[in-house]
């Protein structure tokens, strides 16, 4: 699993490129719900927009740490979107038809769902411990 791989990850590295390689982590994070999950319910007719607000106040302090970390090292992180976009849109794909599964509706029904208690949403989606500790140092 994807949290397994950054463990791993991070757990060979020190210092500043622990933390570059935390602030990479986090905007994977950051874009798929901020993103790629507004532009797969854009596409099946529903505007994301209050999930995504509510996900970025919740995560301002990681997102605004990410950015300064990666700015630091050259790297403006709205660049990085570009690059992940289309496997982060397959795995929200997924996710979405596994939630919509889950509730017994459609993809719609599931980013309704999703807007109607976004700020709940918002806050049980969380970066791993030792990803958010190597961002947060």
């Amino acid at each position: 699993m994807a949290a397994e791989r950054a463990s791993a990850q991070l757990a060979q590295q020190t210092g500043d490129k622990r933390a570059l390689t935390a602030a990479s982590l986090f905007y994977g994070f950051y874009f798929v719900n901020t993103r790629a999950r507004p532009e797969y319910c854009r596409s099946h007719g529903v505007d994301l927009a209050p999930f995504a607000k509510a996900f970025d106040a919740v995560h301002a302090a990681e997102r605004d740490r990410a950015r300064a970390l990666l700015l630091r090292n050259g790297t403006d992180p709205e660049t990085l979107y570009p690059l992940m976009r289309d496997q982060l849109g397959v795995t929200v794909a997924q996710d979405m038809q596994d939630t919509a599964k889950g509730i017994q509706g459609s993809a719609a029904d599931a980013c309704r769902v999703l807007n109607e208690h976004a700020a709940q949403f918002a806050a049980t989606l969380v970066l791993p411990p030792e990803v958010r500790q190597a961002l947060m140092q």
